[in-house]
């Protein structure tokens, strides 16, 4: 037995018990419900009962007349009380829990001296601080007697649940039984399609994430489970794939600059007076492969990451004009126009926008033909609900051969280059713009790539600025 079976067991005994106690309680107390309302209306029925017993030792006692048989009183149980009223209007014969007194006190109570013959009355009196249902009747045959009283008490309401308590047990036995039956099918069947579930994620692994549980057409909470696990699995095996493309394209790209180290090494080995030389080179491909990792530590630190990015207030402005400034020391072939720059204070990460500004800075030279400008300003920008929301905005344009229309989301890929060889002649990662893209959206912005009006790229990126107060 699995552990998620015995839990799955486990799991199914205790709804079907929840479920039976629930019904045993309910079926419980609309039994004590009827049985307190067929209490209540006992009343009335018991009046009617010895009424008719009244009525009916009348009739007897009429046809014992008439046959010449001694009158006598013919008693049902021993809590009937049954009392006969001589002609002269004195009590003969008595019988039950009452004494005479007692009997005496309910014909005058029931004015039986004044019933004509086929007259039956009846009513509730207290007697030793107990209720009785009570009637009376004059003798239909007045040669014969004079009249009867007849009393029965009212039961308690312990006596009368105590009467009814063995159909009260048995409808709770049989509702609790039912409701168990059906709980246990329903948990049974739903865990059925749980089961079906856990035995496909066991069988899913990293190896084969194209597998999906399967999804019950139930339209319940099991669907809607079902579908978030085929989901989830899903995200992880784009996530899977990603990242095996990411370390075979990082292999790929540290093998490049591995090889031409081995390259000139072998070179200075046969040519020791090309020492300086090959030296040189290999310097030159060693700090290739170190910018490389660089990258990929930039990449790996923040792929996935849980904690926001860590913000303090700084002059943007202030950030960007000194990553152009060292932009024009690194490529003094190219000029930088920086006179766009406007003051902007937020609060971001400086670390990770100086990062952002860089790469862009960096690539836009290794495209233009001559000349890089970065500008920075405030924007609106219009959210989904229609309001209009400042972002501070940078923007890197260049005059080199642009990026084609096809190309502009492909560009922001890891490894893409869209001209690989001078990329490579002028050290590039192609990785840069995928850490802009990760370091923005941390931030809460965008960017894109469009035409400048210098004639090359225009990089934008637009982070939200904080809520003030």
């Amino acid at each position: 037995m699995t552990a998620v079976g015995a839990r799955g067991r486990s799991l199914r005994t205790r709804v079907v018990a929840v479920a039976a106690a629930s019904a045993a309680l309910l079926v419980a107390v609309a039994a004590l419900l009827v049985v307190h309302r067929d209490w209540r209306l006992a009343d009335t029925v018991l009046i009617d009962d010895v009424m008719d017993t009244a009525d009916e030792q009348d009739r007897v006692a009429a046809g014992q007349y008439d046959d010449g048989d001694p009158l006598t009183i013919e008693v049902a149980d021993d809590d009937l009380a049954i009392g006969r009223y001589t002609v002269d209007g004195g009590l003969d014969e008595v019988t039950g829990p009452l004494g005479r007194s007692d009997l005496r006190d309910i014909g005058d109570e029931l004015e039986i001296d004044l019933l004509d013959p086929l007259d039956v009355v009846g009513d509730e009196l207290e007697i030793d601080g107990r209720r009785w249902a009570v009637a009376a009747t004059a003798c239909i045959e007045p040669a014969a007697c004079g009249g009867f009283v007849v009393a029965r008490p009212f039961p308690s309401y312990v006596d009368h649940l105590r009467d009814r308590l063995g159909w009260i047990v048995g409808l709770v036995l049989l509702g609790a039984a039912v409701v168990a039956l059906a709980a246990r099918w329903a948990v049974g069947r739903s865990l059925r399609a749980v089961d079906l579930m856990r035995r496909e994620v066991d069988e899913i692994t990293a190896a084969d994430l194209s597998r999906r549980v399967p999804v019950p057409s139930s339209g319940d909470e099991l669907e809607q489970l079902a579908r978030s696990f085929n989901a989830t699995i899903e995200r992880l095996e784009r996530g899977v794939g990603a990242q095996r493309r990411f370390v075979n394209d990082a292999a790929h790209e540290l093998r490049s600059p591995l090889t031409g180290v081995r390259a000139v090494l072998e070179v200075a080995q046969r040519r020791p007076d090309q020492m300086a030389v090959s030296v040189d080179a290999a310097v030159e491909q060693v700090d290739r492969a170190a910018r490389l990792v660089d990258d990929l530590l930039v990449l790996a630190r923040h792929d996935g990451a849980a904690t926001p990015p860590r913000r303090r207030v700084v002059d943007l402005d202030d950030l960007v004009r000194s990553e152009a400034r060292a932009l024009a020391d690194r490529s003094p072939g190219v000029t930088v126009d920086r006179s766009q720059v406007q003051p902007v204070q937020t609060s971001l990460d400086d670390v990770a926008i100086a990062r952002v500004v860089q790469n862009l800075l960096d690539n836009a030279a290794a495209h233009a033909a001559a000349t890089v400008r970065v500008s920075l300003g405030v924007v609106p920008v219009g959210d989904a609900a229609g309001r209009s929301v400042l972002h501070w905005e940078l923007r890197v344009d260049d005059d080199g051969r642009g990026v084609p229309v096809a190309d502009r989301e492909r560009v922001f890929e890891r490894f893409a280059r869209l001209d690989d060889a001078r990329s490579r002649e002028r050290g590039g990662t192609g990785l840069g713009l995928a850490i802009v893209r990760e370091l923005v959206a941390e931030h809460g912005g965008t960017v894109a790539v469009g035409d400048a009006d210098l004639g090359g790229a225009s990089f934008v990126v637009r982070v939200p600025l904080p809520l003030s107060g």
